[in-house]
Formats: structure tokens, sequence, C-alpha cells
């Protein structure tokens, strides 16, 4: 009886030391990932430690740009993480920069000042277009439920001369316009922002 205690006591040594041994080994894979990572990012300040690191972002926002697409003159070509840095290697006489939805630009190492590019975005570009609609039938239905009233509303407007619409007509010249339309106003915003930068 003496002999099972002493058995069973070695098994359960041999199981402790069995689990000791395979944490360690997690351990040790894990510790051995991180220095991987750590160096990694050292040798890539490195690479960057003998060029020009740059920053491109939105002028309007601030925010960095992914997926810009970035190339020289001397057949540097790159595209920018998620945070807008690249690199360039000295020597290059022009960088273009290219990205959707916003307007190209280039660049000479002499108007590069500091460490951000700032682009512009396009006035006329379409983010995302959402469609509601109707089923034919039911507006059908709707607008027979209409009383006399909102009936007579809806009918066609009379066709023939209109003396109020001569009268606003003439007092809109007499007066002028009432300001800058929206996309003027868009683009004194956007030169503002270009003579400024």
């Amino acid at each position: 009886m003496q002999n099972d205690g002493v058995g069973q006591n070695l098994c359960i040594f041999a199981d402790e030391m069995e689990a000791q041994t395979y944490h360690t080994g997690i351990a040790l894979t894990l510790l051995t990932l991180l220095l991987a990572v750590v160096e990694s990012h050292a040798e890539e300040a490195d690479s960057c430690s003998h060029q020009r690191q740059l920053v491109v972002v939105d002028m309007e926002t601030g925010v960095p740009l992914r997926n810009v697409e970035v190339s020289t003159d001397d057949g540097q070509h790159m595209r920018t993480p998620w945070n807008g840095v690249f690199c360039l290697r000295n020597g290059y006489k022009r960088v273009d920069l290219a990205c959707p939805n916003y307007q190209s630009r280039y660049l000479f190492p002499d108007e590069v000042k500091g460490d951000t590019i700032g682009l512009l975005p396009n006035l006329n570009a379409l983010r995302e277009v959402i469609v509601y609609g109707q089923r034919r039938d039911k507006t059908a239905a709707i607008n027979a439920h209409l009383n006399k009233v909102d009936a007579q509303l809806m009918q066609k407007i009379p066709v023939g001369f209109d003396p109020l619409a001569l009268v606003g007509w003439a007092i809109g010249k007499i007066v002028g316009p009432k300001g800058p339309s929206k996309a003027e106003r868009q683009r004194q915003k956007q030169q503002a922002l270009l003579d400024n930068y």
C-alpha cells in the first residue's frame, strides 16, 4: 500500500514537471516572437534612417491617408500603409502622389517643407449613393385616397402669362445675385487652404 502512494506521488510529480515544461516552452516561444517583432521594427526604422520619412494627410481634416500611390522620377514606387507614412531615398527630382477621391499632386524637393504632405479632396467625388424607391402600386393607392383640396393642389400649374413671375425675375435682376454658389464657395475654401499651405 505504501508503494502505491509513492507511485501515485511520482505520477503527480511527473505531471507537474510536464506542465511546467509546457508553460516554459510557451513563454520562450512568445518571448522569441516578441524579440522578432521588435527587431523587425528596429530594422524598419533603420531602413528609413538614410532616407526621408514623410506622411500624406487629408488637407482639410489632417487625417493620414492610406493607399496613396507615391512615385518619383528616379524609379521609387510605393503605396502608403494605414498611417500614411512612406520613405524616399535622396536624389529624386519630382514626387507624384495619387489617391482615389483626391486631387493628384506632384512636388519638387524644395517644395516639401516639414514631413507632411496634404492632398485636397475632389470637389465632385461621390463617396456613397443610396437610392430609395417605392413600388408603383403603393403610390397609386396613396393618390387614390386624397381629399378634394389635396387633389386640386397637386394638379398641373396652368400655362400662360404670369405677372408675378415677371416681377420676381425683374427684382432678381435689379437686386443682383444672392452670393457665390456652393461650388464657388468650395473652390474659395480650397484656394484659401492652398494659399495657407
